[in-house]
């Protein structure tokens, strides 16, 4: 079944349907009582809002949504009632006082405000829940402020042609793509980035935790662990030769003025111990996973040890061993969700989203056929994986 139009705009044209009465636009799936089963059976369709499927049957019935499901008639109309029920049992639960707050009222806080846009969102958000762009602006320009003014404002890969050509290593607050060929070592970054984000800030860094989510199985801890040594030793030696500078007298006579050495803390053992990783084994556990982050990432923050780097290698991998009969508008839909979702999450938890590519080849391809990434001959060349709309979502 082909769709005309979005699925949000069905249930707007039909102001008396079912849809408008029960089903708000900004109730994500995930956030209701469903079962598992069928929470992946929706995800895996596309199916991110409750209102995606109320809109799905208002446009063609149960067939409609069977249809895009992939299922027979029985097992749509019985998730559509699943659905349907557990919006009203959400729907029904009293809202506390701090629910109440408009989206940019100033008692609003990032983890605490029921409108964090891509995050967590009110089931029945006001009406009029707007802000204009000079307080938009205003409020851009002191996160950047009080960001510089703590330190560090990107995480460092010590690649020297990285870091220069990046402006300072992987900025934060913003999603990164990493692209390249298989054995160029987009893995072997991906671990040293969530190393480097344990480096001090007197030294340069962040001085934060990281989280790695592992669709591959190529995490290698033994190579995170030499990794880590080597990132100590560097440090050290480097505070030790600062140190002896200025005790001959080159910099600074004052013993008071002396660099700091390194803090106890920093070793491989505590670098390690604030990687966090996650296996996933299909694109519903990856989609889980990242959209279950923002609780996670808050809890580290009031523990005093933020996230300030979250690395997903790869995010093309699940996607590209989708069965041939997939659909293929519904996996656009996934991708460019979960892209603006995780542009979400770095901007409003200021830290590093790095997100792994593969390459895929292009056969056919003439002069203006796109980016030539790594031409093979005139008919083929190599291209970033997942399309186009995936790499328009993305900040770097």
């Amino acid at each position: 079944t082909t769709r005309r139009q979005p699925r949000s705009a069905i249930a707007m044209e039909n102001p008396q349907s079912s849809v408008r009465r029960w089903a708000s636009p900004s109730l994500k799936l995930s956030s209701l009582p469903l079962r598992p089963s069928t929470l992946s059976a929706l995800i895996r369709r596309g199916f991110n809002n409750a209102i995606d499927v109320e809109s799905s049957k208002a446009a063609g019935g149960v067939s409609n949504l069977a249809a895009e499901l992939g299922c027979s008639l029985a097992k749509a109309a019985s998730m559509a009632r699943e659905v349907e029920g557990a919006v009203r049992a959400v729907s029904a639960v009293p809202q506390s006082p701090r629910q109440k707050h408009s989206y940019g009222g100033p008692s609003e806080t990032r983890h605490n405000s029921p409108h964090t846009i891509g995050l967590f969102t009110d089931p029945n958000p006001p009406s009029a829940a707007s802000i204009t762009a000079a307080s938009i602006l205003s409020r851009s320009e002191q996160s950047r402020t009080g960001r510089m003014s703590q330190g560090a404002r990107h995480v460092v890969t010590f690649c020297q042609a990285i870091d220069s050509l990046l402006g300072g290593g992987i900025a934060r607050s913003e999603l990164t793509e990493v692209v390249g060929a298989p054995g160029v070592g987009k893995t072997q970054l991906s671990m040293q980035l969530c190393v480097d984000a344990r480096l001090p800030r007197r030294f340069g860094g962040v001085e934060g935790e990281a989280v790695y989510i592992d669709s591959e199985g190529s995490f290698s801890p033994e190579r995170c662990e030499t990794m880590a040594e080597a990132l100590v030793s560097h440090v050290r030696g480097a505070a030790e030769r600062r140190r002896n500078a200025v005790l001959a007298g080159t910099g600074r006579a004052q013993h008071k003025n002396l660099p700091p050495l390194v803090p106890e803390w920093f070793n491989p053992e505590t670098i390690l111990d604030g990687i966090h990783v996650y296996r996933v084994h299909d694109e519903t556990a990856q989609a889980s996973v990242i959209r279950s982050l923002p609780s996670f990432l808050t809890q580290r923050e009031n523990l005093g040890t933020p996230v300030k780097v979250v690395v997903i290698d790869s995010i093309a991998f699940h996607f590209r061993c989708a069965p041939a009969n997939s659909d293929y508008k519904a996996r656009t839909r996934q991708l460019t969700s979960l892209a603006a979702y995780l542009s979400d999450l770095a901007a409003n938890y200021d830290l590093a989203v790095v997100a792994i590519n593969q390459m895929t080849t292009k056969i056919g391809v003439g002069m203006g056929g796109g980016a030539d990434v790594s031409s093979t001959d005139g008919d083929s060349r190599l291209l970033p994986a997942l399309g186009e709309s995936w790499a328009h979502s993305t900040t770097t």
